[in-house]
């Protein structure tokens, strides 16, 4: 079961089944760190895949980095994009997201099994 829970920071953060998908302390701040450290893989990339939507500070932060860039977001839960007004509208730019999508039926497409393997 989905939940929101709020952060020592204010924000919201998904729980899925009693675990937290985003820290509890900062997700902004993190996410942001996060970011910074794919400086080298994302600056030579028009466009930017993503495993996992949860609470969407991660997606913000690379749009906020790289407003330019295509950002595709593949979500395993369908529920994570029902709750979007808890992460907040300002992320979408160029950003897609696709929800439903297990782990198991990506790794079935040949180009992301060749990614992964």
């Amino acid at each position: 079961m989905l939940e929101w829970v709020a952060t020592k920071s204010g924000d919201l953060v998904p729980q899925w089944n009693g675990i937290l998908l985003a820290s509890r302390i900062t997700p902004e701040r993190e996410a942001q760190l996060w970011a910074q450290k794919r400086e080298a893989k994302v600056q030579c990339c028009d466009s930017i895949i993503v495993l996992g939507l949860a609470g969407g500070h991660h997606i913000r932060a690379l749009h906020q980095r790289w407003p330019a860039k295509k950002i595709l977001v593949i979500e395993a839960l369908n529920e994570i994009n029902e709750h979007q007004a808890f992460w907040g509208q300002d992320i979408y730019g160029p950003v897609i997201i696709k929800c439903g999508l297990s782990p198991q039926v990506l790794s079935e497409i040949p180009q992301i099994s060749e990614i992964l393997a």
